[in-house]
């Protein structure tokens, strides 16, 4: 089960809402307020989902994702924007860089905990490191021949 989200919102009163409702519901939220704090806060904490303004200061939403695709243990973190534009370029935008969702503002409580429901149900984050491993393990494994009967 995700419990660990980061939540990347620059207005301080929709993320203090929207944190507030996610602790309500058994999550622990990490909130960031701009893109470098949030790929800091990504590096070193590795959440289970980040939803993640697109308007952000200094950065945005989607040159976070873009940064975030550039590195293999951090690429597969599932992703959902959350931002008040709805035309079709920037929802596009969004996906191709791989989020898994759009959650368009203003949204209401019950939309964003079946977002994250769905996000919980349909992709399961296995950390890249550990997916390697595994699938080395795997190989290794296999490839014995002591293992093939």
């Amino acid at each position: 089960m995700m419990t660990d989200l980061l939540l990347v919102e620059d207005n301080q009163d929709c993320r203090t809402t929207v944190a507030a409702i996610l602790r309500l519901q058994g999550f622990e939220v990490t909130e960031a307020e701009d893109g470098p704090e949030a790929l800091f806060l990504a590096k070193t904490l590795a959440p289970t989902l980040i939803i993640c303004d697109v308007s952000l200061p200094t950065m945005s939403g989607f040159d976070v994702k873009r940064e975030l695709n550039k590195e293999k243990e951090l690429s597969s973190i599932p992703f959902v924007f959350m931002t008040g534009h709805t035309d079709r370029k920037t929802f596009r935008t969004g996906m191709e860089l791989g989020a898994l969702d759009y959650l368009t503002k203003p949204f209401k409580a019950k939309e964003l905990v079946s977002m994250i429901e769905a996000v919980q149900k349909n992709h399961e984050y296995v950390p890249q490191v550990g997916r390697e491993w595994v699938d080395g393990l795997n190989v290794s494994y296999l490839s014995h021949p002591d293992n093939w009967e």
